[in-house]
């Protein structure tokens, strides 16, 4: 019973749900960061350079490959810290 569960063998399978996973992970913060510049460059005299919006894609990128393997290797996935302030919420 636990083979016809358990597909043997989906390894592609696996791959191609975390990389949509970190995909949603990604256009979260590239939306957030997006609008970010956008205003920073509004408010600034001087617009951001190419530099500086590389450094900052770079940092979402990282801060979403961050996030996105602190989801999918939690151990304990509804037993951490900011959990239980949901669970106590009534």
């Amino acid at each position: 019973m636990p083979r016809l569960v358990r597909a043997e063998g989906q390894y592609a399978l696996d791959f191609a749900l975390d990389a949509i996973d970190f995909i949603k992970v990604f256009i979260i913060w590239a939306v957030l960061v997006l609008f970010s510049i956008k205003i920073l460059n509004y408010i600034k005299v001087n617009k951001l350079s190419k530099r500086n919006k590389t450094i900052i894609w770079l940092s979402t990128g990282l801060v979403a490959l961050f996030i996105w393997s602190m989801i999918k290797h939690d151990s304990r996935p509804y037993e951490g810290p900011i959990d239980s302030i949901f669970n106590k919420m009534p």
